[in-house]
């Protein structure tokens, strides 16, 4: 709250309308469900890109007031459990060797279940939706190979545990009696329940260095597909934001090659692993891929000479099989951001 602001994207229409839109750059767009845990006194500290450093403070779960502010880096959080206070780590691991004291594995025993945002009415519920979030715990699931079953999810179809414990969050995990909410806490589960290769092969220096390298480009995307109309003064304030977003990106990419230490087309340490960083960043620039030529006439194609590694970098992870297989249908994307454009008229 010192120099940004947190808001629900669309909540930002009318925010502007109070405070006026010049300040649209003081708003940073937040879904719901973190807005949610700042108004049960949780905060987001925003010149800190690691989401573990957050989550260790605020989430969806219940934190002790006398949780360590001092406590390390690792992407866990802290939570109440019977035994008293322990991290989310503590407690998969004692769940997973309770499972292997039962003869049982994690990956064969229990069915996993992802609940997730249900795409047009038209389609049914049984469509998946657009969210980016729940794409990137689906990629999850597809690099470690763990079958899974999908629920999408309307206001009125949630299971009775999702809406009573978890305020109806979406996308959720079930796996067995274990279940979890928040895409990163999803995605964290999925990589340590799952024995095959780890999705967090770099060092917590590395990972910072490409979240910080990345973390812009979908604000500043949101901000200007939702910026009506299209092309005045105030569009193109927007689209230079996230030009300026790119090339922060184009920068770490020619920073990392020039050094001589990345010679793999993916974002973290030397390029040559997909890890959850490219999981997660994935879908948030297909949304970018698709929305742009859609609503603003720009194809990305457009965008590969001025920016080159990150077009490189798109062309790589969109063909990575993973990814690929669970790209939302264009036209669900399109409509997803129709909807948060029609409340900005």
């Amino acid at each position: 709250g010192e120099n940004k602001y947190p808001c629900v994207l669309e909540d930002l229409p009318f925010v502007l309308s109070k405070i006026g839109s010049h300040r649209s750059d003081d708003l940073v767009p937040v879904p719901r469900r973190v807005m949610d845990v700042l108004k049960r006194g949780g905060y987001l500290d925003l010149r800190r890109t690691d989401v573990g450093l957050w989550y260790k403070k605020a989430s969806c779960y219940k934190t002790l007031a006398t949780a360590s502010e001092d406590a390390d880096d690792t992407l866990v959080e802290t939570v109440l459990c019977d035994a008293g206070m322990c991290s989310l780590e503590h407690r998969w691991r004692a769940l997973k060797d309770k499972k292997a004291a039962a003869g049982t594995t994690a990956a064969v025993a229990d069915k996993v279940v992802l609940y997730l945002k249900a795409g047009p009415g038209d389609e049914g519920a049984s469509a998946v939706g657009d969210c980016p979030y729940a794409q990137y715990v689906r990629i999850a699931l597809e690099e470690k190979g763990v079958p899974y079953e999908l629920k999408p999810c309307t206001l009125f179809n949630k299971p009775q545990w999702l809406v009573q414990q978890h305020g109806g969050a979406l996308p959720a995990l079930a796996h067995g009696d274990e279940q979890c909410v928040e895409s990163e806490i999803c995605a964290q589960y999925i990589d340590f329940f799952f024995s095959q290769s780890s999705l967090t092969p770099y060092g917590m220096e590395d990972i910072r260095a490409a979240r910080e390298a990345s973390s812009g480009i979908f604000p500043a995307l949101a901000r200007y597909l939702v910026t009506l109309p299209d092309h005045d003064d105030e569009a193109e304030k927007c689209r230079a934001g996230l030009e300026k977003a790119l090339g922060h990106l184009e920068r770490y990419f020619a920073s990392r090659s020039s050094e001589g230490g990345a010679s793999g087309p993916y974002l973290v340490g030397d390029g040559q692993q997909f890890s959850l960083v490219d999981a997660s960043f994935a879908p948030k620039i297909y949304h970018m891929h698709v929305g742009l030529q859609w609503f603003k006439d720009i194809t990305t194609k457009d965008m590969s000479a001025k920016f080159p590694r990150v077009y490189r970098y798109m062309k790589a992870v969109f063909t990575r099989p993973s990814v690929k297989m669970t790209l939302p249908k264009s036209s669900v994307i399109v409509w997803g951001w129709t909807n948060a454009r029609s409340s900005n008229e």
